[in-house]
């Protein structure tokens, strides 16, 4: 799908408009006033750490993974980790984070680099000044976590959030 260069400027403003587009990009119905109220929630926390909760299906984390695309997209300087109890589970989310970034064409010069650090649960965005931390890093609970910096920390499905 191609997008206007107001659309995109929205989207870059406002994390709502953002929502809007990966939701119709990867073919799902237009986000619920629910959806757009936590959208609106983690783009205007009231508070430097956050918890996000809600009802199985309410999207909790597409909504998360799109968040830190939008967050990366402004910021390509950003950390973040996803820690889970299950290392499977925090890598579908950073694998979800990289599907997003492909998905949509405006954002390719996002896609890595060669050379970059570029594997399922460890990777770098494409512009990003090179650093020890990855850009976005997937860890199980019973995984090693020490050492790794982190803007945004993701876990399970609550984003906590330092800014």
């Amino acid at each position: 799908m191609i997008w206007s260069e107001d659309d995109i400027e929205k989207a870059r403003e406002h994390f709502w408009a953002f929502v809007y587009i990966v939701w119709k990009s990867i073919d799902l119905p237009q986000p619920t006033p629910i959806q757009i109220d936590i959208a609106n929630y983690l783009q205007k926390p009231p508070a430097d750490r956050i918890i996000i909760e809600g009802f199985r299906g309410v999207a909790k984390s597409f909504l998360t993974c799109a968040y830190v695309v939008w967050r990366l997209w402004k910021d390509r300087q950003l950390k973040i980790l996803i820690v889970s109890a299950s290392g499977d589970r925090a890598d579908a989310n950073a694998r979800f984070i990289k599907r997003i970034i492909q998905t949509l064409p405006f954002l390719s010069d996002m896609i890595a680099d060669k050379g970059q650090l570029d594997t399922q649960n460890i990777f770098d965005v494409g512009g990003v000044v090179p650093d020890i931390s990855p850009s976005v890093k997937s860890i199980g609970i019973t995984g090693q976590i020490t050492g790794t910096r982190a803007d945004i920390l993701i876990a399970d499905d609550k984003l906590l959030c330092r800014l």
